[in-house]
């Protein structure tokens, strides 16, 4: 039992660095063909839009009008040795202990140590954070990942978050002014 109960734990520790989906949805700087817009909240995208909040306001532009959007806070490519020794460190007493209870003395603590660096040092080279047209599916659905609402809204729901807002439609963004 304690020999799962590591496992459970070592596995626990390879999948919960990087949380896409989170509550809210990802700040992101949005260019359109006509001027930068700025920080935004990305609540949803379809075929043909993306749904933001500018500020404090619901907005929604059609993917054609998109330049380019930049999701922030995510260093998928930037080294990163901190978490790599925090991990290795982590990793290691813990394979070490399911190692030691399994018999394996060497193999997992070494293939952890492999991997945490690996991946610390490169990120997830299939998660994009830079979109530029034309979107493609593809596109969409790796955006989708970063969105406040990834499955979309009812028309319902849309209603109530208007309202809530003290909207009564989807408002056009507003571009940044130049030194603005």
């Amino acid at each position: 039992m304690r020999r799962l109960a590591a496992l459970a734990l070592l596995l626990a520790g390879c999948f919960s660095w990087v949380n896409v989906n989170k509550p809210q949805g990802d700040s992101a700087g949005l260019e359109l063909v006509n001027g930068p817009v700025g920080p935004v909240e990305l609540l949803a995208v379809d075929d043909t839009c993306l749904y933001f909040l500018q500020s404090t306001l619901l907005c929604r532009t059609r993917l054609a009008d998109v330049a380019r959007v930049s999701v922030q806070g995510y260093s998928l490519r930037r080294p990163r040795i901190g978490s790599a020794v925090a991990l290795v460190g982590y990793g290691g007493l813990i394979t070490a202990a399911v190692a030691t209870s399994a018999g394996v003395v060497a193999i997992l603590p070494a293939a952890w140590t492999a991997l945490t660096v690996h991946f610390a040092l490169t990120g997830d080279g299939s998660l994009r954070t830079e979109f530029r047209p034309q979107f493609e599916p593809r596109d969409v659905e790796q955006l989708r990942l970063y969105c406040r609402y990834p499955q979309e809204l009812t028309q319902d729901q849309w209603r109530e978050l208007f309202r809530y807002r003290g909207q009564t439609d989807f408002l056009r963004p507003v571009l940044l002014t130049p030194g603005g």
